[in-house]
């Protein structure tokens, strides 16, 4: 018998099922849901793990023992709720020092927001806001910081107290261009005590790197290196707790190759678009375009390259080989705790294996889904022991569609070249800043949660009351809840709200206020606290 999940089953299977119990065995189930019942009500412990459950979280690595399994499971069920009707919510709005409105350098990470207030060739001011937090107990605070160079894109991991800092593009006294990554700790600006260095120096840098960024996973940092649209020309992996360039690769100026992220510590994922070698010369030539999966030694062993794990063939192949479409990829920040965080204790945590891959075509034959990292490594069959003389795995289109997520939920356009991140499967979108009203979407594709939806509406027609909702192509019966947060109508015209984010207790957006009579815009931060 394959193994089943009756929580899934549709109603006219469960009704079949009823149909051939006996009458007997229907009491026996009965007998047994009321001595689950019984033994959950009577245990405090097994109420906050089923509260756990119903929220989509699971037990922290540090759990908090300042509150009682009540406390926990009462604050649990208070955050369900604030997230299952977010309009009851009244948002904070906080003034912001007068700062740069670049995707690139703000962000939003597990409970810290990051907003650059300054940023020249030789200097960059930034403020880090440590938000308010039931999970952890931590209060709102700011901390001020300033270094002396230009600051291109950063990333943090609050975790490990470990921010990175792209420096802007920056040439030797022989025009020979060259940027540096500066690593510190986020708590003090100072040195980080695990960092082998504070300065990792790429010099192979071909032009106007207007697309570079930094991304952290673990004790692996990559900076991805571009030159136009989204494509890059170089990319490199280092350890920045040894010191060791673990790899790199140089597309030389190629068009080829357009996405890259982390997927883990020791793998990555790279979307490649290119012609078809076997095109007939008389046709337009075909295009392929595909992700592929590799895995490295984490710990620097520079002798054993990536080793090619798998190629996954995306949907829409394009029949124009002279426009190569780009495909934007990027996997959800990891925020959940790591056994060497130096964080606070918290009541719940999220499941690493719940990030999300975000895969996007913008050009002809354009797409938009998701997939959980967590399968696509499955897929790729990564292992702890990479095995380097293995052959690639090959999946058409068919073969792994069943696992993504697509349709409506996700039909948004994406302001910059960022993106809208998500965190725990939730996804957040709003207006592009010139439309004559605001909202913020909200969508959550957390299947743990969906399954526990208590409210018991479900279709398309009660999206506004916080139910159920398939997206548009449903591969897997997938459900998705969306809420809708209409923050301006069109009386009276709307401000600017140019960035939004959210994590698990968070949402927040940069609104950009006009106060009028030809004096400079105010901004602000607009938060939820849920």
């Amino acid at each position: 018998m394959s193994h089943i999940s009756f929580d899934a089953l549709p109603d006219d299977i469960l009704l079949s099922i009823f149909a051939h119990a006996t009458p007997l065995s229907i009491r026996r189930c009965s007998q047994v849901c009321r001595t689950l019942q019984k033994t959950i009500a009577a245990s405090d412990h097994l109420q906050y793990l089923l509260e756990l459950d119903v929220c989509g979280y699971i037990v922290p690595l540090r759990p908090r023992t300042d509150l009682s399994y009540v406390q926990k499971t009462e604050i649990l069920r208070k955050h369900n709720s604030r997230w299952n009707n977010l309009g009851a919510i009244t948002p904070e709005y906080h003034e912001l020092p007068g700062g740069l409105m670049e995707p690139g350098l703000t962000t939003l990470v597990a409970g810290t927001f990051v907003w650059t207030e300054a940023s020249f060739f030789d200097f960059t001011r930034f403020s880090i806001y440590q938000l308010p937090s039931n999970n952890t107990g931590a209060l709102s605070g700011v901390r001020r910081f300033e270094v002396p160079f230009g600051v291109q894109y950063l990333a943090i991991d609050p975790e490990q107290d470990v921010i990175a800092f792209l420096q802007e593009y920056t040439t030797t006294q022989s025009l020979t261009p060259y940027q540096i990554i500066h690593l510190r700790a986020a708590s003090t600006n100072g040195p980080h005590p695990r960092a082998a260095r504070d300065q990792l120096i790429v010099q192979k840098i071909y032009d106007w790197c207007w697309t570079s960024r930094v991304t952290l996973f673990g004790s692996s940092l990559a900076g991805v290196f571009g030159h136009e649209a989204r494509a890059y020309s170089y990319v490199v992996i280092w350890n920045w707790m040894t010191g060791q360039e673990i790899w790199s690769f140089d597309t030389n100026r190629s068009s080829s190759e357009y996405g890259f992220d982390l997927l883990s510590q020791s793998s990555f994922v790279s979307s490649r678009v290119f012609p078809t070698e076997d095109a007939s010369s008389s046709s337009p030539e075909a295009v392929t375009r595909c992700l592929q999966v590799y895995q490295f030694d984490p710990n620097g062993n520079v002798s054993i390259p990536p080793i090619h794990c798998a190629s996954f063939e995306l949907p829409g192949q394009a029949s124009d080989a002279g426009y190569l479409s780009d495909v934007y990829v990027r996997a959800e920040t990891s925020t959940h705790s790591q056994p060497n965080s130096q964080r606070r204790p918290r009541i719940y945590d999220t499941d690493p294996n719940d990030r999300l891959l975000w895969i996007a075509s913008l050009g002809p034959s354009s797409f938009k889904l998701c997939l959980p990292v967590s399968k696509l490594l499955e897929l790729s069959q990564t292992s702890t022991n990479p095995v380097a003389n293995r052959s690639a795995l090959k999946f058409a289109w068919d073969d792994w569609v069943s696992f993504t997520f697509s349709g409506d939920v996700l039909d948004f356009e994406w302001p910059d070249r960022h993106g809208d991140t998500i965190s725990s499967q939730r996804f957040v979108s709003a207006c592009q800043p010139d439309s004559p009203s605001t909202t913020i979407t909200v969508a959550d594709l957390n299947q743990r949660r969906l399954r526990m939806c208590r409210d018991g509406v479900c279709g398309n027609d009660h999206a506004h009351l916080g139910g159920c909702r398939k997206p548009k192509f449903d591969f897997l019966g997938n459900m998705s809840k969306e809420k809708l947060l209409k923050l301006w109508e069109e009386a009276g015209g709307p401000d600017h709200m140019f960035w939004q984010k959210i994590d698990d207790e968070h949402l927040v957006a940069i609104i950009a206020v006009d106060p009028g009579e030809g004096l400079d815009y105010k901004t602000h931060l607009l938060l939820y606290c849920i």
